[in-house]
């Protein structure tokens, strides 16, 4: 009886956090755990939790439930939770940009899982984002294609997005901004296209795709000299973004807004922006991003600085 009750909590747990009540649904499944006997179920339990803490910006509680999971794949001894758990684990470090351990654990989720398994293009993924934060783009350009020709054996449209959007990663790194548009907008296209077909849970992984592919569109817009569009983008992002509590969107949105800003010489309006982002990075381990706020950060003081110096010049000249 007790472990049935259990059970219903973990269902419970996943009807809140499908009506948007994350936190509530996080500690549902967290006291569940503290009770569970059945490994399989705090397998899945422990997912749930991960996928939430990654969802939520608790990205070492992301990376600990993955290495729980692993613990219980190896107890069980079975390879098809080996890989999901490996996988997971790929995802947490390449979110940590601990890039070397992120490809390290997606090749032993190819290692584990069956041949032609979803998780083995999800993997190709996870390796090729981190081939790019390398910048091996060999290394990227081979994942991808692995990548795209077992995507064609699925029919996961959201597989489908997620390479979209990793291409267009891939020619925003190599500044080809009007291809990284290109893909951004098709990646964006078929998510919304998902979403007349999607149940209420899939609608949730839906929302929040649209609102990273808009904030990933901002960039080479602005990159393209189109602020306009890009403050569009990126507002209609961090709206939504805002509206859920989705805390990593919103951290990256400061940090677009900052750089929307300083394209426009408003360095110190730039300045609020990366500072507010850059607390909540930091909060949440997102190195890569942290960075970016931080160069961008420090661009906009630079620029300041050079202002202040060209306007102390012109008063000197000015009172002789």
């Amino acid at each position: 009886m007790g472990q049935r009750m259990i059970r219903h909590q973990v269902e419970e747990g996943l009807s809140l956090y499908d009506e948007k009540n994350y936190d509530a649904a996080i500690k549902k499944w967290t006291i569940a755990l503290q009770k569970m006997k059945n490994n399989r179920l705090r397998f899945t339990t422990l997912g749930h939790l991960a996928a939430a803490s990654r969802d939520r910006g608790r990205n070492k509680d992301y990376l600990v439930y993955a290495v729980q999971q692993i613990d219980i794949a190896h107890e069980l001894d079975e390879n098809n939770l080996r890989a999901q758990a490996y996988l997971t684990l790929s995802r947490a470090n390449e979110m940590l940009a601990d890039y070397f351990k992120a490809v390290s654990y997606s090749r032993s989720t190819l290692q584990y899982s069956p041949p032609g398994d979803s998780k083995q293009v999800y993997a190709y993924l996870v390796m090729a984002d981190s081939y790019i934060g390398l910048c091996n783009f060999s290394k990227v350009v081979e994942c991808l294609d692995k990548a795209l020709n077992m995507s064609h054996e699925h029919t996961d449209r959201m597989m489908e997005t997620q390479i979209l959007s990793t291409m267009g990663k891939v020619f925003l790194a190599l500044k080809d901004f009007p291809k990284a548009l290109l893909f951004q907008r098709r990646a964006l296209e078929m998510v919304l296209s998902n979403s007349a077909f999607a149940t209420e849970h899939s609608e949730n992984e839906n929302s929040k795709f649209v609102r990273i592919t808009k904030l990933k569109i901002a960039t080479p817009l602005r990159l393209m000299g189109d602020l306009v569009s890009a403050t569009k983008c990126v507002e209609e992002s961090m709206q939504a973004a805002s509206s859920l509590g989705d805390r990593p969107v919103q951290a990256k949105c400061l940090v677009c807004i900052g750089d929307i800003q300083r394209s426009q010489n408003n360095n110190e309006v730039a300045c609020k922006k990366y500072e507010a982002a850059i607390q909540m990075l930091q909060d949440m381990n997102d190195r890569y991003s942290y960075t970016l706020a931080m160069i961008g950060l420090v661009k906009a003081l630079l620029a300041l600085n050079t202002q202040q110096n060209t306007y102390f010049t012109l008063l000197l000249q000015y009172e002789y």
